[in-house]
């Protein structure tokens, strides 16, 4: 069983500051016309798994076996590793596009990965999962996700498909846990 809860908002700031339908947010004022850096995709989701928390920090932490599960991700290297910090290069593709991007990641095992980016196609890109215990058997992960496209380019090419990655990413580690755990 995998209950999720999704949110998603957009800090969209159009000339008139209003309240955009699709749960975008104002929250910056306007920029200078012609700026590209007003847009930022923001993702939330959570879940709860009848697992233990540890088991799933295992699995989102295991970036090496990223390409076996994630449809979008066609590699996954491990640049450098420690019980508390991880550099990790994804390789995302679809079609014939692909990009690269690089994270630098705190580790604080069996309870959180904090994600920045080092490299990539982003002016920024910050992540944060957080994996709670409820019981001995069951816990709670939540997935708090922050980008920035670096450029109009970037956001007509890579977008479409990075949005619908990072807003499924957490039914497909549900869906993952699922599948070792039967």
């Amino acid at each position: 069983m995998c209950l999720s809860h999704c949110n998603e908002y957009r800090t969209i700031q159009p000339l008139s500051l209003r309240q955009n339908l699709f749960s975008a947010r104002c929250e910056a004022p306007p920029p200078s016309l012609g700026s590209d850096a007003w847009m930022t995709t923001h993702i939330q989701r959570s879940a709860l798994l009848p697992y233990p928390a540890q088991a799933l920090y295992d699995l989102v932490n295991d970036v090496a076996s990223y390409p076996q599960f994630l449809p979008w991700c066609s590699a996954s290297t491990v640049i450098e590793a420690s019980d508390t910090h991880m550099r990790a290069k994804l390789e995302v593709a679809k079609g014939g596009m692909s990009q690269h991007f690089v994270t630098r990641n705190v580790l604080v095992p069996g309870q959180s990965i904090e994600m920045n980016l080092e490299e990539g196609p982003f002016t920024q890109l910050h992540g944060l999962w957080v994996f709670k215990p409820l019981g001995e058997k069951a816990c709670k992960i939540s997935l708090d996700l922050s980008f920035d496209y670096a450029g109009p380019l970037v956001r007509a090419t890579l977008g479409p498909l990075f949005n619908q990655a990072a807003n499924t990413l957490v039914d497909a580690f549900c869906q993952r846990a699922k599948q070792l755990n039967a």
